[in-house]
C-alpha cells in the first residue's frame, strides 16, 4: 500500500463510493483532508497575535485620543488665563485711589475712621524694618546678571 500514490488512493475510494451507491442516490466524494488540516495550536497562535496587535492599535489610538483632548484643555486654561490677565488689566487701569474711595464710601457706607477708633501703638524700632534706607548692597537677580556681576567684581569695577 505505501507504493500506492496518493492519487490513485482517491480514485480507489471514488471507485468503492461509486460501487456502494444506489441508483438515484446522490453521490458524495470523500477527498484527503489531512493535507488541508491546519493544527489547532496554530490557528491560536496566529489569532492570539491578532487579538494583541488590536489591542496595540486600541491603546495607542486611545492615547492619542486622551493627548489631544489634553491639549485642548490646556488651549482653553491658556485662552482663560489670557481673559483674567486683560481684565484684571483693564480693571487696574480704570481704577484710581479716587474711585476706590468712593466705591467705599457709596456703596459699602464706608468712611475716615472717628477719633474713637484710632488707636496709636509704639513699635520699638528692631521690630520692624525701615523702608526710606537704601539697602548697602543688592544681590543681582538671574543668571547673567550673576555671571555680569561676577565679571565686574573680578576685574574690580
Amino acid at each position: 500500500m505505501s507504493a500506492v500514490r496518493k492519487g490513485e488512493r482517491n480514485d480507489r475510494r471514488e471507485r468503492k463510493a461509486k460501487k456502494k451507491s444506489k441508483p438515484g442516490q446522490v453521490e458524495y466524494v470523500r477527498f484527503n483532508t489531512k493535507m488541508y488540516r491546519i493544527p489547532f495550536h496554530i490557528i491560536f497562535t496566529v489569532f492570539l497575535i491578532f487579538a494583541g496587535g488590536v489591542g496595540t492599535a486600541y491603546s495607542f489610538a486611545y492615547l492619542q485620543d486622551m493627548r489631544r483632548q489634553i491639549e485642548r484643555e490646556r488651549a482653553a486654561i491658556h485662552q482663560q488665563r489670557e481673559m483674567n490677565n486683560a481684565s484684571r488689566a483693564e480693571i487696574a487701569q480704570h481704577l484710581t485711589i479716587d474711585e476706590i474711595a468712593n466705591i467705599a464710601r457709596e456703596r459699602l457706607n464706608m468712611g475716615p475712621p472717628d477719633i474713637s477708633q484710632i488707636v496709636l501703638i509704639n513699635v520699638p524700632r528692631q521690630s520692624y524694618v525701615v523702608q526710606s534706607e537704601a539697602p548697602a548692597h543688592t544681590e543681582p537677580q538671574g543668571m547673567w546678571q550673576l555671571a555680569w556681576w561676577h565679571i565686574r567684581n573680578w576685574l574690580g569695577a
